[in-house]
């Protein structure tokens, strides 16, 4: 589910480039965040399951710790396996360099 901001960055691709085709393929390969030259996927970064632990002790709904805690992994796994700077998984480093491709991957 947390994937599902790739979606959005796809779209942005196809919007900006005027394109009307859908490509399983082309999204897949993530080759258009190197054509957009950005990389906003909103719904990666550190701050979300921050704030998630924050609700869930603050609200005594421990039964649903899993939820940052699985988000914190699935973050902390891309953070690990992709070529990308040290600040780059928290939206707002991306937010001040303006979701830059250059100042994210290595």
């Amino acid at each position: 589910l947390l994937d599902i901001d790739h979606i959005i960055d796809y779209f942005i691709y196809l919007y900006r480039n005027k394109k009307n085709k859908i490509s399983l393929i082309f999204f897949f390969s993530g080759k258009y965040f190197k054509e957009n030259k950005k990389i906003f996927l909103f719904l990666h970064s550190y701050e979300i399951p921050f704030f998630l632990f924050i609700i869930f002790f603050s609200t005594k709904n421990y039964e649903y710790i899993f939820i940052p805690i699985s988000y914190f992994a699935h973050i902390l796994q891309d953070q690990f396996t992709n070529n990308i700077r040290p600040y780059s998984y928290f939206l707002t480093y991306r937010l001040l360099i303006n979701f830059d491709l250059k100042k994210i991957c290595r």
